[in-house]
């Protein structure tokens, strides 16, 4: 996929800052390895090649520890897991530069590229109202864009109560039959993608960036609280790194 990529989509073209590519060449072919090497060779500043495994982790702790990362940034973060079609990605990564310009925000934005799949991190500070207000803004403008694009919501982490007011009606129409079948008093996990289940009535400090609670985390101990999880992404991974 990505020799085919290296072909056509120039995603240097996108200004990605660093790529690493895990090749297997025991079932890559030499064509196709050599034109992976040779558009390396094209359009990176710099390069390097390891077939040492500890060498190899080396650079993959660098790619683990972005997500930690990011909070040198900002104190909060609105982790969008989005899918682009990779015919898209220039188009989509100078949106995504003109979106940092419109919102006033650091937007790092790190992921899967042989399969579509990014990570778009909006950074924040949460007791910062017009900074707040404009993380929240740049996440729906993001999600219309992914969409046009011909991308999906969401890659891996799934559908939930921050993404709810994201998906067409036409979209949710089967679960809801379905469900209404199944569950016609609504036992089982009561409310989850029906009408009424989006942020609207949620009271999460995480949720909720313009209410009172951002003060009330900033000036009290459940402000340490929250620091001590800060790094949780709600990808139901539980990781030793994030805790």
């Amino acid at each position: 996929e990505l020799a085919s990529m290296a072909t056509e989509v120039d995603v240097a073209q996108a200004f990605v800052d660093a790529c690493i590519l895990a090749l297997n060449e025991e079932k890559l072919s030499a064509e196709d390895a050599a034109k992976v090497r040779a558009w390396i060779g094209r359009h990176a500043v710099a390069f390097r090649e390891t077939d040492v495994e500890a060498e190899a982790e080396a650079l993959w702790d660098i790619r683990r520890t972005c997500s930690q990362a990011m909070y040198a940034l900002g104190n909060a973060k609105l982790n969008e897991d989005i899918v682009v079609p990779m015919r898209n990605y220039v188009t989509f990564i100078k949106y995504l530069a003109g979106l940092k310009r419109r919102s006033g925000l650091p937007i790092p934005t790190f992921g899967h590229l042989a399969d579509g799949n990014l990570h778009v991190n909006i950074m924040y500070h949460r007791s910062v109202a017009t900074e707040s207000r404009a993380a929240e803004k740049a996440v729906g403008e993001l999600m219309q864009t992914v969409v046009k694009l011909g991308g999906a919501i969401s890659g891996e982490h799934g559908i939930g109560i921050t993404k709810l007011e994201y998906l067409a009606e036409g979209e949710l129409a089967a679960f809801r039959d379905y469900k209404q079948r199944v569950d016609p008093e609504g036992r089982f996990n009561k409310g989850k993608l029906m009408p009424g289940g989006d942020l609207t009535g949620a009271y999460t400090p995480s949720f909720n960036l313009l209410g009172t609670e951002s003060l009330i985390l900033e000036q009290s101990e459940i402000g340490s609280i929250a620091d001590s999880i800060k790094d949780c992404l709600r990808c139901g991974k539980c990781k030793p790194v994030c805790a």
